[in-house]
């Protein structure tokens, strides 16, 4: 947990509030100092890299298009193979969120949606950046 120690008590208490879906004033009032509009560009700077939380899919992809194109390099379309019949008609959502095709790029960050290997850590939630790519060419 990020949120560790007693500096951090207040808004531990106010995140357990968003997940029960019970937020009072108070819990509304130091998530407002957070604004981005409120802080220095310092401030600002801090949250380069933080975790977003987004209420819908589609702004997460947007969020994500939107920040592939400041990275250096090319943004490749990363596209799926399978096998059985109707592997490439099943939806993103009944086949543990994986897509036939999708971006990435060097310096991408990548999380991942379900346990693959726990022993190694990678899990759920684990987050992992693109440092190479490796591809064949078929002619």
């Amino acid at each position: 947990m990020r949120q560790q120690g007693s500096e951090q008590e207040q808004f531990r208490a106010v995140l357990g509030a968003i997940r029960d879906m019970a937020v009072n004033k108070p819990g509304w009032e130091l998530l407002s100092t957070r604004v981005r509009a409120n802080l220095s560009t310092g401030q600002v700077a801090n949250f380069d890299n933080a975790l977003r939380i987004f209420p819908v899919n589609n702004a997460v992809d947007d969020y994500n298009c939107r920040h592939l194109s400041f990275l250096p390099g090319p943004v490749l379309s990363i596209e799926a193979t399978g096998f059985g019949t109707g592997w490439n008609g099943v939806s993103s959502r009944d086949a543990g969120n994986l897509e036939l095709r999708f971006p990435l790029a060097l310096k991408s960050r990548c999380m991942l949606t379900e346990n693959i290997w726990v022993e190694t850590g990678l899990v759920n939630g684990a987050l992992g950046t693109v440092e190479d790519l490796a591809w064949q060419i078929y002619s």
